[in-house]
C-alpha cells in the first residue's frame, strides 16, 4: 500500500505539474499546414507531442521503478545472490526465473526508451548550434560542464 501510495504520488504530482500539456493534447486541433520532413500537421508538434513526451517519461519512470522493485525483490527471495567467484562463475549467483524476469523488464525498458528516441526526433529544434545554449551569450556554460571549453573554441 505504501509501495502504491508512492508511485502515485509522484506520477500525479509529474501530470499536475503539466497539465497543459495533456489538456493540449485532449484538444488539438490542426494548422493546416505540413511538416515537409515528415508530413505530419503542424499542430501534431504543438498540442500532441509534448502530452505524448510526458506520457512516455511516465511509462519509462513506471518500468524503471519496476526493475528497481524486482532486483530487490530477487534479492530479498534469494533469486540473486551474491556468491564467492569460483570456477568460473561469476559473482551473482541468478536462478532462471529471475533472468527472465530481469531480461524481459529490460527489454520494455529498452522498447520505451526507443521510443523517446523516436519522438526526439520529431521535436523542433531548440538551438541553432550543437554547443549554444538557449540564451544567446556562450558564457552560461557552467566551468564545471565538460564541453564547456570545446564549445567556446568551436564557435
Amino acid at each position: 500500500v505504501i509501495v502504491a501510495l508512492v508511485v502515485g504520488v509522484a506520477f500525479g504530482s509529474q501530470f499536475n505539474a503539466n497539465w497543459s500539456d495533456i489538456l493540449l493534447m485532449f484538444n488539438a486541433q490542426s494548422f493546416g499546414t505540413t511538416d515537409p520532413q515528415f508530413g505530419l500537421d503542424n499542430g501534431f508538434y504543438v498540442f500532441i507531442l509534448p502530452g505524448l513526451k510526458l506520457v512516455m517519461s511516465a511509462v519509462s519512470t513506471l518500468l524503471l521503478v519496476g526493475i528497481v522493485f524486482s532486483v530487490i525483490t530477487h534479492v530479498l527471495m534469494g533469486g540473486i545472490r551474491i556468491t564467492m567467484p569460483v570456477n568460473g562463475r561469476g559473482l551473482f549467483a541468478i536462478t532462471k526465473r529471475a533472468r527472465r524476469q530481469l531480461g524481459v523488464w529490460l527489454m520494455l525498458n529498452m522498447f520505451a526508451f526507443a521510443a523517446q528516441m523516436v519522438m526526439a526526433t520529431g521535436s523542433p529544434a531548440r538551438t541553432t548550434h550543437r554547443c549554444m545554449p538557449r540564451s544567446p551569450s556562450r558564457s552560461s556554460w557552467p566551468r564545471w560542464w565538460p564541453f564547456s571549453a570545446w564549445c567556446s573554441a568551436s564557435g
